[in-house]
C-alpha cells in the first residue's frame, strides 16, 4: 500500500505511545514524591525525637512504619538510654562528693578537737556540730536518692486526684512548723475535676515550695498557696513575704545543689526545687520562680490535665 495510507495509523500510534509514557513518567515522579515525602518525613520525626532528647525533654520514640528505620530508631534509643546512664551515674558522683566535702571535713576537725580531751562545755558544742553534719548528710543523701528515683524510675503512678485536696494536705502538713515560726499559713484553692497525676510526687513538689517559702518567711509574714484552672491545666501559686530571690541567683535556683543562706539554718541540700521542677517536667508541666514587685517570691506550678 502506499505509505500515505499507513500516515493515520502510524500517527495515532505514535500519539498513543506518547500518551502512554507521558502517563507512566507522572506516575513514576508521583511515586517518587510520595516516597521521598514519606521519607522526610520519617527522618523528621527522628530528628525531633533527636532534637527533644538533646535539650532533655520528655520524648518517645516515633513509629516509622518500616522495618529499617524502625531498626534505626530502637538503636538510637539503646544508644540514648546507655549513655544516659553513663552521664546520669557520673554526675551523680561528681555532685555527691562536690557536696560531702564539707560535712566530712567539719567532722574530722570536731574528731580531732575531741581526740584532744577539750573541757566538757568545748566538747559538747563539737558533739552537736558533729550531729548537725551527720543530719545534714543524711538528708542529702535522702534527698538526692529521691531524685533519682524520680528522674530515672519506672515512671508516674497516675491516678485520679483532686488538686485541691492535693494543696490542703500539704499545707496541713506544715501548720505546726509555720505556727512554730510565727507564720501564717492561707490557702484560696479553686475546685477542679480530678486529674490523671501522680499524687504523692506532685504533694512533695508542693510541700518543698511550701517548705522553701517557710524558709525565707520572716516572723510575722504570710504565705499563701492559691490554685486554678488555666490554660487547660492547674497552676498552683505560693507567695511568700520574705526578701526575694537576688538577681545573681535567679537563673540558678532549679540547680542541683544550688542553695542561698537561710535566716536560721544556713544551707539547704539545694534539691527540693530540682526535685519540683522535675516533677512539673514529667507531668508535662512548668515550675516557674520569680520576685514579686511588692516583695517577697512568687513560685508557679503548672500541671496540664490529664
Amino acid at each position: 500500500k502506499p505509505n500515505r495510507t499507513l500516515l493515520p495509523m502510524i500517527e495515532r500510534s505514535e500519539h498513543q505511545l506518547l500518551q502512554g509514557a507521558a502517563l507512566l513518567l507522572f506516575i513514576s515522579l508521583l511515586i517518587g514524591t510520595l516516597l521521598v515525602w514519606w521519607l522526610n518525613r520519617a527522618i523528621g520525626k527522628l530528628v525531633h525525637y533527636a532534637d527533644a532528647v538533646s535539650q532533655g525533654q520528655p520524648a518517645n520514640l516515633p513509629r516509622l512504619h518500616s522495618p529499617e528505620l524502625d531498626r534505626l530508631g530502637h538503636s538510637l534509643e539503646t544508644m540514648r538510654r546507655q549513655l544516659d546512664g553513663k552521664s546520669y551515674i557520673e554526675a551523680y558522683v561528681h555532685s555527691l562528693t562536690h557536696e560531702l566535702k564539707s560535712p566530712l571535713a567539719a567532722i574530722r576537725g570536731a574528731g580531732e578537737i575531741l581526740a584532744e580531751a577539750p573541757p566538757p562545755e568545748v566538747a559538747r558544742r563539737f558533739i552537736g556540730n558533729i550531729n548537725l553534719e551527720t543530719a545534714r548528710m543524711q538528708q542529702l543523701i535522702e534527698r538526692m536518692l529521691q531524685l533519682a528515683r524520680l528522674e530515672s524510675g519506672p515512671g508516674l503512678d497516675r491516678q485520679a486526684v483532686a488538686p485541691a485536696t492535693l494543696g490542703r494536705r500539704a499545707l496541713d502538713a506544715r501548720q505546726i512548723v509555720a505556727a512554730r515560726r510565727q507564720v501564717a499559713l492561707g490557702a484560696e484553692l479553686a475546685d477542679a475535676p480530678r486529674q490523671k497525676w501522680d499524687p504523692l510526687l506532685v504533694e512533695q513538689a508542693l510541700g518543698n515550695l511550701l517548705d522553701n517559702a517557710l524558709d525565707f518567711s520572716p516572723a510575722g509574714g504570710h504565705i499563701r498557696l492559691s490554685g486554678a484552672m488555666e490554660e487547660e491545666g492547674y497552676c498552683f501559686r505560693v507567695r511568700d513575704q520574705g526578701p526575694g530571690i537576688p538577681d545573681y541567683a535567679l537563673p540558678r535556683i532549679f540547680e542541683r545543689f544550688y542553695s542561698l543562706p537561710r535566716p536560721d539554718k544556713g544551707k539547704s541540700s539545694g534539691l527540693g526545687l530540682s526535685f519540683a521542677a522535675e516533677v512539673a517536667r514529667q507531668h508535662g508541666g512548668r515550675l516557674t520562680l520569680g520576685n514579686q514587685p511588692e516583695g517577697g517570691v512568687l513560685a508557679e506550678l503548672w500541671l496540664p490535665t490529664g
